[in-house]
């Protein structure tokens, strides 16, 4: 006879067997009586980050390393570099623009050519 329980939520003392979701565990087994249970990795796997999420929370990435091939941040963000330099580099692939209410007062180009709003630096 198996226990199961859940602290505080959820006890069953008379389970027989165990069953795992398909789509949310990968079980194998180890070449012994032990079978192992992973959580699912793969594409839309409960442990996979590779579907879409909406984050309403403040995450903070600290660390010193590349997180993201890309980035979009919309509405309240903010970036510090702290005491050292932001640096933004496209790659030769595009210009560098700020705009508001999608009106643009500078642009950054891959030429090298700064225009603030209708001054052109070279």
């Amino acid at each position: 006879m198996i226990q199961v329980r859940e602290l505080g939520i959820y006890n069953d003392t008379t389970v027989a067997s165990l069953s795992f979701d398909p789509g949310k565990f990968a079980l194998s087994a180890s070449d012994s009586f032990d079978t192992i249970i992973n959580l699912d990795w793969g594409v839309g796997g409960p442990a996979s980050l590779s579907q879409n999420e909406i984050v309403t929370g403040l995450w903070n990435f600290s660390g010193a390393s590349t997180q993201f091939a890309g980035i979009e941040l919309a509405g309240f963000a903010s970036v510090s570099a702290g005491a050292n330099n932001l640096n933004f580099n496209l790659d030769s692939t595009g210009d560098f623009v700020i705009q508001d209410a999608a009106v643009t007062f500078a642009t950054f180009a891959d030429t090298g050519i700064f225009t603030l709003d209708n001054l052109r630096f070279d």
